[in-house]
């Protein structure tokens, strides 16, 4: 017999894959109750900007150190503005917390968050796609 906490993560599991197949992104809520679920902790904000950022560091060949240092290297600041906007979109973090994060204050955050170019919205496009691998690996794993 299947525990309650098994048949709401099938539910769960379920409601994604129909979200993904009918609008194909996973939405910030949907966020929220993954690692509710997955982890049994109501302290799950942190938890996923630390556990997203580890995933991206993978993806994007940048570690955290250069995602928090000064560099204004074009792709750099690129890959650091669209994570924090995907941080600030996608999870219930503040602009402060996001920025807390990223060793950037709110403002920061907040003007990252506009896309404005042709290589943002390319980074965008690519890192958000890295987002749905993390959220899916994080929840089927």
């Amino acid at each position: 017999m299947k525990s309650k906490h098994d048949l709401q993560k099938e539910g769960i599991l379920k409601i994604i894959t129909d979200a993904e197949e009918k609008i194909g992104k996973i939405t910030g809520r949907t966020v929220e109750l993954i690692y509710y679920f997955k982890n049994k902790n109501q302290d799950m904000f942190p938890s996923v900007a630390r556990d997203f950022i580890n995933y991206a560091e993978k993806k994007t060949g940048y570690s955290y150190e250069e995602l928090c240092s000064p560099s204004r290297k074009r792709d750099l600041r690129a890959t650091r503005q669209i994570i924090g906007k995907i941080l600030f979109e996608q999870t219930q973090l503040s602009s402060s917390q996001v920025g807390k994060i990223l060793k950037r204050d709110h403002a920061t955050i907040l003007h990252g968050s506009k896309i404005k170019t042709a290589l943002q919205k390319k980074k965008f496009d690519e890192l958000l796609k890295v987002y749905t691998e993390f959220m899916k690996e994080t929840f089927r794993g």
